[in-house]
């Protein structure tokens, strides 16, 4: 997997280089917050609140590239016997494929790599972390509100559902992530 995050970034990157030369850069930050459906295959889905920050980059007026970064709560309640899974932490890097659909509406997909690491409770007090890396795709929509801001409604997913898993053999978690965002354009 190592090399499929080396291959995409190297990819990414040339990319960049190229589409910088044909058409005007537009850099971005932002931060999106939303509901994430996580699954380990053990246990019954379950959804808790997530939030990242992105940092992307409009190569060209069909094609884009983003970093993400971010976490969720536990899809645990407190002092519930039933066993929850959260996202530590989760990075991942995206192809962002756009069109534009209106003047200020554009919609995209997202295809890339990321990594998950996340921790599973099956009881208070137990707990068992675990990495994976996987693949990453969704599809969005994003509008100028302004010049200089940027509002996305999204669905994306990162790593396929774990197989194989048990309560003693946790293998990490699948996320899908219902989410909004809001960026800061530097153009």
């Amino acid at each position: 997997m190592k090399k499929t995050v080396t291959s995409f970034i190297a990819a990414l990157a040339a990319i960049t280089s190229m589409a910088s030369v044909a058409h005007a850069s537009d850099p971005y930050v932002g931060v999106g917050v939303g509901s994430f459906i996580l699954n380990d295959g053990i246990s019954k889905k379950a959804s808790t609140i997530g939030t990242y920050l992105q940092v992307g980059d409009n190569f060209s007026e069909f094609l884009g590239g983003e970093i993400r970064i971010g976490t969720s709560g536990s899809t645990k309640e407190e002092l519930a016997i039933i066993a929850g899974n959260k996202i530590d932490y989760f990075a991942a890097a995206f192809l962002k494929p756009q069109i534009k659909i209106a003047e200020d509406f554009t919609g995209y997909a997202l295809i890339g790599v990321g990594t998950i690491r996340a921790t599973h409770s099956p009881v208070a007090g137990l707990s068992s972390s675990k990495i994976r890396s996987g693949l990453g795709y969704g599809l969005g929509f994003s509008y100028s509100a302004m010049d200089n801001l940027g509002i996305s409604g999204e669905w994306s997913h990162l790593n396929s559902k774990p197989k194989g898993a048990s309560s003693a053999n946790y293998k990490g978690v699948s996320a899908s992530m219902y989410t909004l965002s809001l960026q800061y354009h530097f153009y």
